[in-house]
C-alpha cells in the first residue's frame, strides 16, 4: 500500500506542468518513520519521462539512499532514490515480524 503511495506521488509529480523546471526534491515522507523519505530527481523534459526507482543494498539492515542520479538523468530518466526502515527498527517496534519494518 504504501508502495502504491510513492508511486501515486512520483506520478503526480511527473504529470505537473512541465513549462515550469522541476526541481530535486530531498526527504519528502512516504510513511511515518523517520526513515521513509526518499529524493525525486526529476530529468529535464518538457514532458513526462520514464521513472527508476532507486533502492539501496544493504539487506534491509543498513545503507542509505544517496546516489548518484546523473547517468539516469543524461538519459532522460527520472530517479526516486528512498530510504526504508531496517529490520532492527521492527525489532525495537516489536513489529511481527519484523521483516515486514522496512515494507510498512
Amino acid at each position: 500500500m504504501r508502495l502504491l503511495c510513492v508511486c501515486l506521488t512520483v506520478v503526480l509529480i511527473s504529470s505537473m506542468s512541465f513549462a515550469e523546471e522541476l526541481k530535486t526534491q530531498k526527504d519528502v515522507p512516504y510513511g511515518t518513520h523517520r526513515r521513509q523519505v526518499l529524493d525525486f530527481y526529476p530529468a529535464k523534459s518538457d514532458k513526462p519521462t520514464p521513472v527508476v526507482f532507486y533502492i539501496h543494498g544493504g539487506g534491509w539492515r543498513g545503507g542509505d539512499k544517496k546516489t548518484n542520479p546523473q547517468a539516469f538523468l543524461d538519459k532522460g530518466i527520472s530517479v526516486v532514490a528512498i530510504n526504508y526502515r531496517y529490520v532492527q527498527n521492527g525489532v525495537e517496534e516489536k513489529v511481527e515480524p519484523p521483516v515486514k519494518a522496512p515494507l510498512g
